[in-house]
């Protein structure tokens, strides 16, 4: 006489090593998903820097307006100031980009706690406005290939209010990777990008206001950066 199917023991041994397989699984799959939005907020932060190259082809070699504070009027690579028409779709970076979704990181999710942060995961290095002191903004040929211009802000920073920032305002710790317990993304003036851990980047952004400039603190004709 056939059997048929299977007996209750048997069902439960399987459905023991199934789970037993997901549950070794989970930690991979969970690893590549992060892999994968970092590497995606990467490609997000590689087009604002090539949307700011092109900005810069068009505009005699200068880069947009980094929103910094209040020292102009003009719109910057965020928003207009003025504040008639929508943000971000208002900044001059928006007709290169024309799409809302890759302004915010895929792990920077809302409810945003500041304006700034509903308009985007990323800020630019104040480095391009030398800091607020100058009249103009920096041409592109001014900064050194390597130089960071655009990170990923501190989601939880309470100085982050324009689009633009001193870089020891802080960066996310939102895309840890091995036993570095935070990191983010930069954006360099080539066009590359990296994953930089947040040691590394606070080796760069500290002391504040250092004595001699870096890829961080990178304010062109300057021995300081800034």
């Amino acid at each position: 006489m056939r059997r048929q199917g299977f007996t209750l023991l048997e069902l439960l041994v399987v459905v023991s090593i199934i789970a037993l397989m997901i549950a070794m699984l989970m930690p991979s799959l969970k690893r590549a998903r992060s892999h994968a939005r970092t590497s995606a907020c990467q490609m997000q932060m590689r087009q604002f820097m090539l949307a700011s190259i092109a900005y810069a082809a068009d505009w005699a070699g200068t880069l947009p307006e980094p929103n910094w504070g209040t020292y102009t009027t003009r719109p910057g690579w965020l928003y207009d100031r003025d504040g008639s028409k929508p943000r971000p779709q208002s900044g001059v970076l928006w007709p290169f980009l024309n799409n809302f979704k890759i302004y915010h990181c895929p792990d920077h999710q809302a409810p945003w706690p500041n304006n700034t942060q509903q308009y985007s995961s990323y800020t630019m290095n104040g480095s391009v406005c030398g800091y607020g002191k100058n009249d103009i903004v920096y041409k592109l040929s001014a900064f050194r290939s390597e130089d960071i211009i655009f990170w990923e802000t501190h989601e939880d920073s309470t100085y982050w209010n324009d689009g633009s920032n001193f870089p020891h305002e802080f960066a996310t710790g939102r895309h840890p990777l091995g036993d570095d317990l935070g990191a983010g993304n930069i954006a360099n003036v080539d066009g590359s990008t990296a994953w930089l851990s947040t040691d590394a980047y606070h080796s760069l952004a500290f002391p504040s206001f250092p004595s001699v400039r870096n890829r961080l603190w990178n304010r062109p004709f300057t021995d300081r950066g800034w």
